[in-house]
C-alpha cells in the first residue's frame, strides 16, 4: 500500500510537469509564430520580423495544445513545433483571442462590444456577428475552470454569457489594457491536493 500511494502521487505529478515556453506573433502580410525560452526570455525558435499588427493576439488551448493567433482581420492556427501557418480563415473587426475547449473567442464592437466565437477548426464564426470596428485596446480572459468569459473594452470590464454572448455584467476599468483570469478552485484541484497528502502521509506512516 505505500509504495502504490507513493507512485500515484508521482503519476499526478508527473501529469502537471510539463516543458513549457512562451510564444509570439511577429509579422504583418506573412505572420509567424516565434518561441522564447522561459527562463531566459530570449528567441529560442522563429525570426522577429520589421513590424506587428496591433489588432495582434495568441491564445493556446489547454486542453489540445493547439496555438492559435489573431493578426488583423485573420484568424490563424500555428504548428506548435516548426511555427508555420497550417490554418488560416477571416476574422474582420476583431479583437482579443481566447482558446478554450475548442472553441476560439474574441470581441467585436466598440459602442456595443460584443462576444465572437469561432470553431477551431474551421476557425470560422460559430456564434455573433462581427461589427465594422473595435477599440484596440481590446482583450479576452476566460476561467478555464469555470467557463466564465471576461472582456476588457476601451476602460470597461465585461462579463459575458458563453451560450449567448450577451454581457451580463460591466464596470469602469480606466486606462488599462491586458487582461488575464486565474481559474477558480475546481474539484481536482481538491482532490489532486488531497492525494497527494495522503500519498506522503501513507509513506511516513503506513
Amino acid at each position: 500500500m505505500k509504495n502504490t500511494a507513493f507512485s500515484i502521487g508521482l503519476l499526478i505529478l508527473s501529469l502537471v510537469d510539463v516543458t513549457a515556453a512562451l510564444f509570439a506573433i511577429t509579422g504583418t502580410s506573412s505572420p509567424a509564430l516565434i518561441t522564447f525560452d522561459r527562463d531566459t526570455l530570449s528567441v529560442s525558435s522563429g525570426v522577429p520580423q520589421s513590424l506587428t499588427w496591433t489588432e495582434t493576439d495568441i491564445a493556446i488551448d489547454s486542453t489540445s495544445g493547439r496555438i492559435f493567433g489573431l493578426s488583423l482581420n485573420t484568424m490563424l492556427e500555428f504548428d506548435p513545433v516548426g511555427g508555420a501557418v497550417i490554418n488560416s480563415n477571416s476574422a474582420p473587426n476583431m479583437n482579443g483571442l481566447a482558446a478554450h475547449n475548442g472553441t476560439l473567442y474574441g470581441i467585436s464592437g466598440t459602442s456595443s462590444p460584443s462576444l465572437i466565437a469561432f470553431n477551431a477548426d474551421t476557425l470560422s464564426v460559430s456564434m455573433g456577428v462581427p461589427q465594422s470596428s473595435t477599440w484596440t485596446e481590446t482583450d479576452i480572459a476566460i476561467d478555464s475552470t469555470s467557463g466564465r468569459i471576461f472582456g476588457l473594452s476601451l476602460n470597461t470590464m465585461l462579463e459575458f454569457d458563453p451560450v449567448s454572448g450577451a454581457v451580463i455584467n460591466s464596470n469602469g476599468a480606466p486606462n488599462v489594457n491586458g487582461l488575464a483570469a486565474i481559474p477558480e478552485p475546481s474539484t481536482f484541484t481538491l482532490l489532486l491536493g488531497a492525494g497527494l497528502i495522503w500519498a506522503f502521509g501513507c509513506r511516513r506512516r503506513c
